[in-house]
């Protein structure tokens, strides 16, 4: 084996040692993830996945601003509630060492979107029972949200006759003009219904009988 063989040779150990050297001592790979939504929203305490990869699994703590940040009772999730500004940054800290950051994430802060009404168990626009006798707000399975929400105040209104009332349940007057209704009366109403957010929302609705 010649000198030039070698050097090549010695060369592409010392590579090969420097790559391992450079593998085994690169950062954990971090990465998240939002179970529920793709943002966070404003007075609804979300849950946020955090992963590390490398042998890094917990062996970190989640740190936020505008935000609190509880570890939940399943491995690896936390529960961030947002505060009032517009986005939230989550760092990911290294447990044994606080000033080593693993990752930086920044997430947008959104307002809770709005729910459907039901009356009954029937949901708004659609076909209900002149017994249903309880309006309420909830998310359809299309928002995979938990958030609940406070009936405040509703109006009634149907064939021209109008009955106001507070809270989930129909007045007796209310239920027993219902009861006179021929098929195909439409029901319509404003309800004020209120989030965890805080925010009232008045939202409109209809539905026949």
């Amino acid at each position: 084996m010649n000198f030039n063989q070698i050097v090549m040779n010695k060369s592409l150990v010392l590579i090969v040692l420097f790559l391992s050297t450079y593998c085994s001592a690169q950062e954990p790979r971090v990465t998240m993830s939002l179970p529920e939504s793709m943002a966070l929203y404003r007075g609804y305490p979300s849950i946020v996945e955090i992963h590390v990869d490398n042998g890094g699994e917990g062996t970190y703590k989640l740190v936020g601003n505008n935000c609190t940040v509880k570890a939940s009772t399943e491995p690896n999730k936390f529960i961030v509630n947002p505060g009032s500004g517009k986005k939230v940054v989550l760092n990911v800290i290294d447990q044994s060492d606080s000033s080593h950051l693993l990752q930086r994430f920044e997430l947008l802060v959104l307002h809770l979107p709005n729910p459907v009404l039901f009356f009954g168990a029937s949901r708004s626009g659609t076909k209900a029972s002149k017994r249903g006798r309880v309006l309420f707000a909830k998310y359809p399975p299309e928002i995979p949200l938990t958030a609940k929400f406070l009936v405040v105040k509703w109006r009634i209104e149907v064939e021209g006759t109008a009955f106001n009332g507070t809270g989930y349940h129909l007045s007796d007057e209310a239920n027993a003009f219902l009861e006179t209704l021929e098929s195909g009366a439409i029901l319509s109403a404003i309800v004020h219904v209120k989030g965890p957010d805080g925010i009232v929302r008045s939202m409109g609705a209809a539905w026949t009988f």
